[in-house]
């Protein structure tokens, strides 16, 4: 009897291990992460295009706004919020489709996004964001690495960024 109790108290605190790995991963945690981009942020992306990236945290702070405003490119928003226990990102792509993606990172610099479902998109080929990985070098330092996929083929855009700040004279 004691070693059924004791493989049922391994197997509970296997089940409560992998659960948090795949029910949000410390989502409140992350999402304070991306809290603390607010402002403005600026910098190249891969093609050297520059980018400017605006955070916005907003609806009471339960949502963090994204502005992606690319040279000469229409701009695009990303939403962050929570749901439960999982960190979720809607974001409002140029291409005029809507990807959905969910948080599935456990690194403490990194987050990273993997698609969940998508609104708005014609065929599975059809060109859509796939994953986002958003690193934190440092306070006032992140990399956005972006990928597109399209036709079954995958390519990464890194943008690399730099907090903005405007000087007192």
């Amino acid at each position: 009897m004691r070693h059924f109790i004791s493989i049922l108290i391994v197997l509970f605190a296997f089940t409560l291990t992998v659960s948090r790995v795949y029910a949000g991963d410390d989502a409140a945690g992350k999402f304070q992460k991306i809290k603390s981009l607010a402002g403005e942020w600026q910098g190249k992306r891969g093609d050297g295009k520059q980018v400017t990236v605006t955070y916005e945290v907003v609806s009471n702070g339960s949502t963090v706004m994204e502005r992606i405003i690319p040279e000469n490119e229409p701009n695009m928003v990303t939403m962050y919020h929570l749901d439960g226990q999982n960190l979720l990102m809607t974001h409002y792509c140029a291409v005029n489709n809507q990807p959905r993606m969910q948080s599935v990172s456990s690194e403490d610099n990194m987050i990273k996004f993997e698609l969940k479902d998508i609104t708005n998109l014609t065929q599975e080929s059809d060109g859509h964001m796939e994953k986002l990985a958003i690193t934190f070098k440092d306070a006032d330092h992140i990399t956005h690495l972006w990928t597109f996929k399209e036709d079954g083929k995958e390519q990464a855009m890194p943008f690399d960024l730099e907090r903005h700040t405007m000087s007192m004279k």
